[in-house]
């Protein structure tokens, strides 16, 4: 009902009932058909009659308003709206006012509210229910707010999206279905065919390929638009520097449709591919390490090193590292290196080996290698970690004799020096024996070997000093 139509209305019940002199109770009655609620208040604002539509709240009963203060039913907020409209004199309606009762938890039933003084005991006011125009205010509200946690949702994806599209290893293109125009390139495409096609994007493709491989993609594009999705193929650049592995995939929108192209390199394409990130990560991350960082093929062949390595092998840069044996430096003979290489294709990692770097000026620099297989099926590297341990120093009061259970400082003056000295010696002996034997897992042979002694003086102390001869074996 409109505001204009609801004060006529008003207007015109009251100049009846003047007119023919009826009662308040048969005005109010008369209003109810009209509007949703009829409320009369006396001079103390309390209500004395109250009509209302069924419709709007059919299970809600509002007896227990009467005979209380009018304000009292509204919340805190449209106390003074009810003031105002209790406070209006005028014989015509006052202007809308919308209010707020409470009716359960958490829940108002929202009415706008036009007072008329009946005379100066008695206020009208008829007023509209707002109900169902706040359930459609709420709907609204859920709406956008629905519209809202979408949009973000799709922002999300959007920026994860071009988050991996760039940081892919793999050449992607988005190429126009329609115009074969190229819409959008990774970096890793640029890498790759930027040297041929120069800008990429909004350039025909293919281009940058050899002319069989030129036919190729473009017979891979159209069996991708025809089915959604078409067989790699194998193409080359036109140059015939870089092979790589082409896939198609055809994506459909109500705007447009794109062709999402994807060039993996194969071959030395891909081991240089990986290579080239390699070193790239391997500078930005580690090259100012305080301990030498290498990383070397399975066979011992330097792909990167830090300068800390260099400065150990005394090296003028680290370009004269790369692409040389790690055994140039690394050990103290040869055993060292194949003991380190035994242990890692035994178990993936050695934590602490105890080795040293050989410098190409003959000095050496004690070392302790922790180091670990990349397990990459393709291209697997060695990382190893190279610790200088030249400064480190051992206190004479920290050297511990497990026979005589006692530091070394304490027993002198109590333990003749000749059975200190053998004591000690058997000690460190026994400890060279047990480290050699853990080194070589328990190869006799490689053990001697490392220890500079023959099998048979090594069978010998192993039976001196205890040292079961199940746990070692000749492998």
């Amino acid at each position: 009902m409109s505001n204009k139509s609801s004060d006529t209305t008003t207007s015109s019940a009251k100049s009846f009932a003047h007119k023919r002199r009826i009662g308040v109770e048969q005005l109010t009655a008369l209003l109810r058909h009209t509007s949703d609620w009829v409320f009369v208040l006396n001079a103390a604002g309390e209500l004395i009659t109250i009509e209302h539509d069924a419709q709007v709240l059919p299970s809600a009963n509002f007896t227990h308003w009467l005979n209380l203060p009018f304000i009292d039913s509204v919340t805190v907020e449209s106390r003074p709206k009810i003031e105002a409209l209790l406070t209006h004199n005028e014989a015509n309606p006052s202007r809308w006012r919308q209010v707020n009762h409470p009716i359960a938890d958490d829940v108002d039933l929202p009415v706008r509210y036009s007072a008329t003084r009946l005379d100066k005991q008695h206020v009208l006011l008829v007023g509209q229910s707002l109900g169902e125009m706040a359930q459609i205010q709420q709907r609204m509200l859920r709406s956008q707010q629905a519209l809202e946690n979408d949009f973000a949702r799709m922002s999300q994806a959007k920026a994860r999206y071009q988050l991996l599209f760039d940081l892919s290893a793999e050449a992607l293109l988005n190429v126009d279905a329609r115009t074969l125009k190229i819409v959008d390139a990774n970096p890793a495409a640029q890498r790759l065919l930027g040297r041929y096609i120069a800008p990429l994007k909004n350039n025909q493709f293919p281009t940058g390929f050899d002319e069989d491989s030129t036919d190729a993609l473009k017979t891979l594009l159209q069996h991708a638009q025809l089915n959604g999705r078409a067989e790699d193929v194998a193409v080359c650049t036109v140059d015939n520097r870089t092979s790589v592995l082409a896939s198609v995939a055809l994506v459909r929108d109500r705007i447009e449709s794109v062709l999402m192209v994807r060039l993996s390199p194969i071959g030395e394409s891909a081991k240089e591919n990986v290579e080239q990130q390699t070193t790239a990560l391997f500078d930005t991350v580690v090259a100012k390490s305080p301990d030498g960082i290498v990383i070397c093929d399975w066979n011992g062949q330097i792909v990167s090193a830090n300068e800390s390595f260099t400065n150990m092998a005394h090296l003028p840069a680290t370009s004269n590292a790369v692409g040389r044996s790690v055994d140039n430096w690394l050990g103290r003979n040869s055993m060292d290196y194949r003991l380190l290489v035994n242990n890692l294709k035994a178990h993936g990692t050695v934590p602490k080996f105890i080795t040293v770097v050989a410098g190409d000026h003959g000095t050496s620099t004690d070392v302790e290698v922790s180091a670990a297989n990349i397990p990459d099926p393709r291209f697997p590297y060695t990382l190893l970690v190279i610790r200088n341990i030249q400064t480190r120093h051992v206190s004479t009061d920290e050297v511990v004799v497990p026979s005589a259970g006692a530091p070394l400082k304490e027993l002198v003056g109590r333990v003749p020096l000749k059975e200190l000295v053998r004591e000690s010696t058997d000690l460190i002996e026994k400890m060279c024996i047990e480290s050699a034997l853990e080194m070589t897992s328990d190869n006799r042979a490689s053990a001697a070997e490392m220890l500079g002694v023959s099998r048979q003086s090594l069978y010998t102390k192993l039976r001196r000093f205890g040292i079961p001869d199940q746990s070692i074996g000749d492998n």
